[in-house]
């Protein structure tokens, strides 16, 4: 059961959210650029089933065939690490597009030099180690619990819960 404000809440975000996209299209129209709209819209919508949900289904494709590849040769991913890796292979995918255009008109030179002023490669490569720091320390981190699971499963023992020490049988019958 929710708390008693997350209710009202949901209503009053709903509102908001609701008087936004009134006032939102309201200027759209008044602006008159309705056709210009409606022409990114298609274009995003091409864009993200045609191509990047596709590169999804591949990438969550593919990382089921390698680990199957890698069971059968005794290697053994923690479950959820190819997710993890999915996951990230997302983000740094859709941040890659984003930043996509800022690189390449750097590197083609603008007319002010304050127009670009950061150096948008570099972070981006900033953002990919990053990206794989998060899904490396993930899966040790996941590695480590499915470790520990089955260690306290061959003895018997109950995983600790809240820092308290394993149980082991003997401990279950008092």
């Amino acid at each position: 059961m929710s708390p008693r404000w997350v209710r009202p809440t949901r209503v009053a975000l709903l509102g908001v959210g609701g008087v936004a996209l009134v006032v939102g299209g309201w200027q759209l129209v008044a602006a008159q650029h309705v056709v210009d709209v409606g022409r990114w819209l298609v274009g995003a919508l091409v864009l993200h089933d045609g191509v990047f949900a596709m590169f999804v289904v591949g990438l969550l494709l593919g990382g089921s065939a390698a680990a199957g590849a890698l069971a059968t040769r005794g290697v053994r991913a923690p479950r959820g690490a190819g997710v993890l890796l999915a996951a990230g292979l997302m983000v740094g995918g859709a941040l890659t597009l984003v930043a996509w255009p800022e690189i390449h008109k750097k590197s083609l030179g603008t007319a002010n030099p304050t127009v670009l002023p950061g150096d948008y490669a570099t972070r981006l490569l900033g953002v990919w180690v990053a990206i794989v720091a998060v899904v490396a320390i993930g899966t040790l981190v996941l590695s480590v619990r499915a470790r520990v699971r089955r260690t306290t499963a061959r003895r018997g023992a109950t995983p600790a819960r809240d820092g308290a020490p394993p149980r082991t049988p003997d401990d279950r019958s008092s």
